[in-house]
């Protein structure tokens, strides 16, 4: 046909970047292939013009009119005088690009119940009217479905099924959506070989099985079945492997004619590609109670299959949902009648249920939902994965963690939170961030009998031991803070109301800052503060547990002046000073090479020189001239450099200990710029040598 140029110009404009080649590089397209005209060579070049639709090769075939479809001439005075329509069954049409833009409230107004449309064609080409054509039809009542043009040489059938559904051709039970049909016809390209593609019938059936296989798996049920009767005895050999599944066969006459597979019958008809319809015109076999259930009855019972036998017409809708994304549910289950009652929250779900080891199940959804049903306790309930509450869920094991969700997202004030099913309440603020609440526990009865959030306020921080107590710290929206603290000894509970008033010790040592710090005087770095507070300034953050290190337990904390108080079990509290170069080089290296400090900073005013020892045995040195070294103090070389009178004579060191050659060198320079080299060799000991 004779291809409207507005279309082909807006198909063309939109795949050039895909599927453009240069006019040297097109192969040469043949008259016919079997008697069909190709459409072009390649697929890239059908591309530039739309690609292939609906029954264009039977059309060529035969030799009908409108080989891509009928035109829209719905601006046209009239669109369906004088065109011949079957007189049974529910009319309807197929469309694509090839038809340009539609007016669909004159295909309703002319009859038209129902259409399919092109979605997609082999792997790569999506129809550029496809979006605006569902939209179109949908919205004058039409029911509506897409249609894949099979390009069996470019991929497997379970790929270019997921384009397809991938594109928009999936189905849904909503009564409105037709399920998707698998157009497998003859070969409109020149470069795939003969009518049959260059492929074998036993291929080819294996083709078409695996996309019906991966489409039923994505949406829920098979699709129906696009082919002519010429085509599939020639290519799919007669094959009666797939006549569950529904027929729409091409036969441009009064009558359908034989059917493929020794069938007496046929689910729809393509009976006219040149009216009343816009694109091709089309009947559905049976009355519109039939019509309706063969939309929303997933294990509807093909007429091709069965010669016609008529279905029930009491429609019964079974609850499977298919989706456009390929997800699929049942609203008879507990997950999707939940789904049914929350869809614009949740969004479409992402593949299927999924069966979890105790026997209850979850699906995900677009959201960012995850949906539970809880076999135990029969509930369901979800969680929000992306949001605060949800993702500390998830990062504490989610179901094998805190267990399943007894609930939804709840906000009372300013206060988001959520019950899980093994004692643990999440909540989250926006001041305070995600904290847990332990259900079984005395802070969590304390907190709900006296008061809870009302009185309390929320969570500042989870339940953190402090030896024979716990405890937890709760701030209302205006600021004032609560500590509840639980013994071990008794199972009392205290309850310290404003305890974080800034800078004031509690009686129990604690003490907070406006800056956010926090300390406790009756820790050893808590006392060494409250003796030292005007010299460290206020703490930042809270001490720091390092662990064990060169035979003692350590703990630091920062302070606003710049001084680190590390707290070692065998040598007390000294001062890091981090803005210093010898602290620095501490705090980069870390505690595990060096160890906690044994005492702080020493200057000589002599030589000029800093040094600080720690529990690795390393004492770290920092110079004017020669920045930071290191000091092996248990070894030989410092031994001798002590002994030669150390800084004040031999001066500072200019080196870290050096080992070359079996033998252990470190130079030292003093304020007259001589150089002295302390040299250890096994046997031999330390020589002084000056350089």
């Amino acid at each position: 046909m004779k291809q409207r140029t507005a279309r082909t110009a807006a198909a063309a404009t939109i795949l050039t970047t895909v599927f453009l080649t240069s006019t040297a590089a097109q192969a040469q397209t043949p008259d016919t292939i079997d008697g069909v005209k190709p459409i072009a060579a390649t697929p890239e070049e059908g591309a530039q013009t739309g690609g292939a639709s609906l029954g264009y090769g039977e059309k060529t075939l035969t030799h009908q009119n409108n080989p891509q479809g009928n035109p829209d001439t719905s601006n046209q005075p009239t669109i369906v005088a004088g065109n011949w329509r079957p007189g049974f069954g529910v009319q309807g049409q197929d469309v694509s690009n090839h038809q340009g833009n539609i007016n669909w409230a004159a295909q309703a107004n002319a009859g038209s119940k129902f259409t399919w449309i092109k979605t997609s064609e082999g792997t790569t080409y999506k129809d550029p009217y496809f979006s605006q054509n569902y939209t179109g039809a949908r919205n004058h009542g039409l029911l509506t479905g897409g249609y894949h043009f099979a390009l069996p040489p470019q991929s497997s059938g379970a790929e270019q099924a997921r384009t397809f559904v991938n594109s928009g051709g999936g189905w849904s039970a909503d009564g409105k959506t037709l399920p998707g049909m698998l157009d497998i016809e003859y070969n409109p390209y020149s470069s795939f070989g003969n009518t049959c593609y260059n492929m074998s019938p036993g291929q080819l059936t294996s083709w078409v099985r695996d996309f019906t296989n991966t489409y039923k798996t994505m949406t829920g049920r098979y699709p129906t079945i696009y082919s002519t009767n010429g085509w599939w005895r020639q290519c799919m050999g007669d094959s009666h492997e797939f006549k569950h599944m529904p027929l729409h066969i091409a036969s441009y006459a009064t009558m359908p004619g034989v059917m493929p597979a020794n069938s007496l019958s046929f689910d729809l008809w393509q009976y006219s590609s040149t009216g009343p319809f816009a694109g091709d015109s089309n009947i559905y076999n049976g009355s519109e109670g039939e019509f309706r259930n063969f939309a929303v009855n997933p294990n509807y019972r093909s007429k091709w299959g069965s010669n016609g036998a008529v279905e029930v017409l009491d429609v019964h809708d079974n609850g499977d949902r298919g989706f456009g994304n390929g997800g699929f549910l049942n609203i008879r289950t507990g997950i999707g009648s939940h789904w049914e009652k929350n869809k614009n929250k949740l969004g479409d779900p992402i593949g299927r249920e999924l069966r979890l080891p105790d026997g209850s199940a979850a699906q995900d959804f677009t959201n960012g939902y995850r949906v539970f049903w809880n076999k135990k306790s029969e509930t369901v309930h979800d969680v929000k994965l992306t949001g605060a509450i949800g993702a500390a869920w998830v990062r504490n094991g989610n179901e094998y963690g805190f267990g399943y969700p007894m609930n939804e997202e709840t906000r009372v004030g300013d206060m988001w939170f959520q019950d899980f099913d093994k004692g643990v309440t999440l909540t989250w603020t926006e001041k305070n961030g995600t904290h847990k609440l332990w259900r079984p526990g005395g802070i969590y009865h304390t907190w709900v009998n006296q008061g809870g959030y009302e009185r309390f306020g929320a969570p500042v921080s989870s339940e953190i031991r402090d030896g024979d107590t716990v405890y937890q710290d709760f701030r209302t929206p205006g600021g004032r803070t609560t500590r509840m603290v639980w013994s071990a000894v008794d199972g009392s509970v205290k309850v310290l109301e404003d305890y974080g008033r800034h800078g004031v010790t509690q009686p129990n040592g604690d003490t907070y800052f406006s800056n956010g710090g926090f300390l406790n005087t009756r820790t050893g770095i808590g006392s060494y503060w409250e003796r030292n507070k005007g010299k460290l300034g206020d703490p930042l953050g809270r001490e720091t547990d390092l662990g064990e290190h060169f035979g003692a337990h350590v703990w630091e904390q920062d302070f606003t002046s710049g001084y680190k108080v590390v707290y070692s079990s065998r040598d007390g509290a000294q001062l890091v000073w981090t803005r210093g170069a010898i602290g620095g080089t501490w705090v980069r290296e870390s505690v595990a090479r060096f160890g906690a400090p044994v005492g702080g900073e020493e200057y000589d005013r002599v030589s000029g020189l800093y040094t600080q020892r720690f529990a690795s045995g390393v004492t770290l040195s920092w110079s004017v001239r020669y920045g930071v070294q290191q000091l092996w103090t248990p070894g030989a070389i410092y031994y001798e450099y002590v002994k030669q009178g150390g800084s004040r004579v031999l001066g500072v060191p200019a080196t870290g200990e050096v080992h070359e050659r079996g033998r252990v060198y470190q130079d030292f320079v003093n304020r007259k710029g001589e150089r002295t080299r302390l040299v250890f060799t096994a046997g031999q000991g330390v020589a002084v040598n000056k350089v």
